[in-house]
């Protein structure tokens, strides 16, 4: 741009511009994003070569919580930063997958194979002993429900596979600007009884100054197994195996009693080999080709964003389905989401994002059963057994049984469907210059459903009797949370930096859930348990908690070198009895940045920064029951054809709050 016009333009791909001028000499100024401006003097009619230098503090990491932004070299506690954009050709289906070997000191672990499965994380190891060992997730800035919606146990019997679906994965990964990891306990304990096992704090993307910018993706792919996992004989060297086995024993027992055979050994071998691995008719089973396929996966997504000086917008649609390597499981995910910020004046700003997001999901047997496809590939089904009898049917594979893998992969189902609605809106205004009043209200919104199918014959592991079972059920979450802040940020001397925060929160949660199962189905065509004649069971409950915190924050820094900060957090539980019921959370911390030392400049081509960092502090966890502090009796017994009673929990007054001391 023309310094003092509006006469400018923008370089083409390569850096070239062409700008007409009637001045014999004007200054330009050049500005890219991530570099530093400058002001250069140029004459009209001859070329010139601009070079512009990486502006570090431009490209300062960023870090971004529910209680202020930071700098990550300004930032006193331990973070890690995951940025998308170096994974974003990587077909995730959940975010977390992104966390994969990309942060020190986070382990992540995947129990199931199952796309959209639930996944552990661990930062720093273990957490608690009684209570979950998952960290906190938080996306732009609020506490989210995380983890699986339900365990499933028992008579829950909608939730075949122990409910492995993962909420998170609710989350397109590709609306993430970036992930921060924070892992230590200064850096935790303000969020107090939810970070004993660490935070992650999720940005998504918001919209940008400038013309608006629409970006469609679309890709596809295969997935096969990585790896021959526990190779196996095929049906002829199975064969050849068990028939040498055989004569090696007659050999062995001629040996000991030549008079107890009368056949050679051949001969005992070839009248005996039928016993253990007899010829199918349609010859042997490769039961890995049976069982597994070649994998599918398809994304398609279409973004929108752009602004002006007061307002920006970002929105995106989503469409991603993976399958996995064996039928009958799959994923699937709608997604669609809405952030926009707008200024109001000179000191005033608010903002919404809004996410909606749909799951399918279908699982298949994971569990030691004779319907378990990888089980059974690898220890229960030789290639003697079949698959088909010689009329095209299924075969009863295991010999006295009318079990058939493949038959009940493809009759039995297990099907999840989570619909997931997350909004936040804030509002903030700075009342005076550095104090800044700030209001945040969100509500998060989860139901999952839940369908089961067990065929008549089928082998599945919790299925009992003879009868098909059909089970339908349900469960469903709502978080609502309210936080009011009052954030003072000031510079004095252009050396003292100050940062004072105090909060007040409030949490509310409310779980809705009922299952049941039905057996006598009418025909092998009706799936609905409303057609079944006998109930099995069935089960169902309300629970809701409440959580009210105080906190503050205090951080400090001298010339961008010397760094203390503390944090205290007051949180109460309904969880707990009264006399307990308030838990205190609080943190100390200090950094040397001893790299912004002028005696370091001399080391700074070997060593480019250098930081010494110490912090101690205390967080901790709730109970992981609602009301287990209470003596509760239950109902649902029947006691001669009346209502039954029987006392479920003991009283336990003394219970209190799990606290870990970190340093």
């Amino acid at each position: 741009i023309v310094k003092g016009t509006t006469n400018g333009m923008m370089t083409d791909m390569d850096g070239n511009f062409h700008l007409e001028v009637t001045d014999k000499k004007v200054t330009l100024m050049v500005s890219y994003i991530g570099y530093a401006s400058q002001e250069v003097v140029a004459t009209p009619g001859k070329p010139m070569s601009i070079i512009l230098k990486v502006d570090n503090n431009l490209l300062d990491e960023v870090i971004v919580t529910g209680y202020g932004t930071f700098k990550k070299s300004a930032y006193a506690g331990s973070a890690s930063i995951v940025k998308t954009d170096a994974v974003k050709d990587v077909p995730n289906v959940s975010f977390q997958q992104m966390l994969e070997g990309a942060a020190p000191g986070v382990s992540v672990n995947t129990g199931s194979g199952i796309p959209g499965s639930s996944t552990s994380i661990r930062i720093r190891g273990m957490g608690s002993f009684n209570a979950s060992n998952e960290p906190l997730f938080v996306i732009d800035g609020v506490p989210v429900t995380s983890g699986n919606l339900s365990t499933g146990s028992g008579s829950e019997a909608s939730y075949m596979n122990n409910a492995k679906t993962n909420i998170m994965s609710t989350i397109n990964p590709s609306d993430i600007e970036n992930i921060t990891v924070i892992k230590d306990a200064a850096a935790a304990s303000l969020y107090g009884s939810r970070a004993a096992n660490g935070v992650i704090l999720i940005t998504t993307k918001q919209g940008s100054k400038g013309r608006t910018r629409v970006t469609l993706n679309a890709s596809t792919g295969f997935s096969d197994a990585a790896v021959d996992f526990r190779p196996t004989l095929n049906g002829e060297q199975r064969r050849e195996l068990l028939y040498e086995g055989l004569v090696n024993y007659a050999q062995d027992q001629i040996a000991k009693d030549p008079a107890s055979f009368t056949q050679t050994p051949e001969e005992y071998a070839n009248a005996n080999i039928g016993a253990y691995t007899s010829v199918p008719a349609l010859g042997y089973t490769d039961w890995k080709d049976v069982l597994m396929r070649q994998a599918v996966h398809q994304n398609y997504e279409a973004s929108v964003s752009g602004g002006s000086e007061n307002t920006t917008v970002y929105s995106s649609l989503g469409y991603q389905k993976q399958e996995g390597l064996v039928e009958n499981s799959s994923m699937e995910r709608y997604s669609g989401r809405f952030n926009v910020q707008q200024k109001i004046g000179k000191r005033g700003e608010a903002g919404a994002n809004l996410m909606f997001s749909q799951v399918n999901q279908e699982m298949n047997e994971e569990r030691t059963s004779s319907i378990n496809p990888f089980y059974c590939m690898a220890v229960a089904t030789p290639p003697s057994y079949p698959v088909f009898n010689e009329d095209g049917s299924y075969a009863n594979t295991y010999p006295g049984t009318n079990v058939n893998p493949l038959r009940d992969m493809r009759t039995d189902y297990n099907r999840v469907r989570m619909t997931r609605i997350f909004g936040t809106a804030h509002g903030a205004v700075e009342i005076i210059k550095g104090l800044k009043l700030k209001e945040v209200l969100s509500y998060d919104y989860s139901i999952q459903k839940d369908a089961r199918y067990f065929n008549a014959l089928s082998g599945a592991g919790p299925k009992s009797g003879s009868d098909a079972q059909s089970s339908k059920g349900f469960i469903e979450y709502g978080k609502l949370i309210s936080s009011t802040s009052l954030n003072y940020v000031r510079t004095f001397a252009n050396k003292h930096h100050l940062d004072v925060l105090a909060a007040y929160e409030a949490e509310s949660f409310q779980t809705d859930k009922a299952a049941g199962e039905k057996s006598k189905m009418p025909s092998d065509q009706l799936f609905e348990p409303d057609n079944a004649a006998v109930i099995n069971s069935f089960v169902s409950s309300t629970q809701d908690y409440r959580l009210l915190s105080y906190l503050t924050r205090l951080n400090y820094d001298y010339d961008n070198r010397y760094y203390i900060a503390g944090s205290f957090r007051r949180d109460g539980s309904s969880r707990l009895a009264p006399e307990h019921r308030w838990g205190n959370f609080w943190s100390v911390s200090g950094m040397w940045h001893l790299g912004a030392e002028d005696f370091m400049k001399a080391v700074k081509p070997v060593l480019s920064d250098v930081k010494i960092r110490a912090s101690y502090g205390v967080n901790g966890n709730q109970p992981g029951s609602y009301y287990g502090y209470m003596g509760l009796y239950s109902y649902g017994k029947n006691y001669m054809d009346n209502p039954g009673s029987y006392e479920s929990t003991q009283a336990n007054p003394n219970l209190k709050w799990e606290k870990n001391y970190n340093m």
